[in-house]
């Protein structure tokens, strides 16, 4: 093992880096094909992401890849909205280890740039997680409630069309 250190610390930075890219590479590939395996056996964990691969492929198969231009943006909408979430969850995961590898440095300027950060995450989560229920705006006064979703709601079609003809 020491040898391959050696012979790696012999590099220039750049074949360094190369050859660490490859290696990353390699094990995302592996893993990822060790993961597609795992899935088609069956097991109960992984009976969870077959699910997923079969949303996925229905979204894509009836919605996205339509003719029909209502159905492709709903579908677009949707695919984009699961994406945001899994790329908030990095990001939080990142931000997260990001703040204890600057905690044990004592790096504490980015600690506190980390934690903002992690803050503003979890917020751009809030946007994209479900908050229909009457629970989730409890806390607010009944009239600025009253006020923003009069405002915001859907009108019916005939409502519109009449008020566009004023």
């Amino acid at each position: 093992m020491s040898s391959i250190l050696e012979i790696i610390n012999s590099y220039t930075p750049f074949e360094q880096s190369l050859i660490g890219s490859a290696v990353f590479l390699f094990s995302s590939w592996l893993f990822r094909t060790i993961f597609n395996k795992a899935k088609s056996s069956g097991k109960i964990f992984f009976k969870e992401y077959s699910k997923i691969d079969v949303v996925k492929h229905t979204l894509h198969k009836e919605y996205i890849n339509s003719n029909n231009m209502q159905f492709s943006t709903f579908g677009s909408s949707i695919a984009l909205l699961h994406a945001s979430r899994w790329l908030i969850k990095a990001l939080l995961i990142f931000i997260f280890f990001s703040g204890l590898s600057s905690i044990l440095n004592a790096d504490w300027l980015f600690v506190a740039v980390y934690w903002f950060c992690f803050n503003c995450v979890l917020e751009a989560n809030s946007w994209v997680k479900d908050s229909s229920s009457e629970s989730s705006v409890s806390h607010v006064p009944e009239d600025l409630k009253n006020e923003i979703y009069d405002k915001l709601k859907p009108q019916p079609i005939e409502t519109v069309e009449s008020t566009a003809n004023k």
